[in-house]
C-alpha cells in the first residue's frame, strides 16, 4: 500500500474518486489541523479498508463501514489522532490475518 500525502483537507474531501465512507470519516475528523496526523489516519483507513477487503457485515455493507462509524462516534468527542486510528484498526487483529507486530510497526503501540 502506497504512503498517502494529503496537503489540504477540503480539496481531500471534495475528491470525486474517493470512497463515501472516507469522505464522511475525513468530515469528523476536520478538527483535526496537523497535517501528519491526517496523513496517519488516511492511512489506518486505507490498512483497514485493504485487510477487510474480502468481509461484509450480516447487512451486506462492506465491513470497513463499521470502523468508520466507531471513528466518526469517537471523533464527535474530538479526541486525539491516536483513537481515530485506534478505532479504524480495532477490528483488524481479530478478524484477519494480520499479526498484531504489523500494526505496532506501521502505527506504534
Amino acid at each position: 500500500m502506497e504512503d498517502t500525502k494529503i496537503s489540504d483537507l477540503k480539496e481531500l474531501i471534495a475528491d470525486p474518486d474517493l470512497d463515501v465512507l472516507y469522505k464522511s470519516l475525513a468530515t469528523s475528523v476536520s478538527y483535526i489541523q496537523d497535517e501528519s496526523s491526517i496523513e496517519k489516519i488516511t492511512e489506518a483507513y486505507l490498512f483497514s479498508k485493504d485487510k477487510h477487503k474480502s468481509q461484509c457485515r450480516k447487512s451486506g455493507e462492506a465491513y470497513i463501514s463499521h470502523p468508520v462509524s466507531v471513528a466518526r462516534i469517537v471523533a464527535e468527542f474530538k479526541v486525539d489522532p491516536d483513537a481515530i486510528i485506534s478505532a479504524l484498526l480495532h477490528d483488524v487483529v481479530e478478524d484477519t490475518d494480520t499479526e498484531l507486530f504489523e500494526i505496532e510497526q506501521k502505527f506504534g503501540k
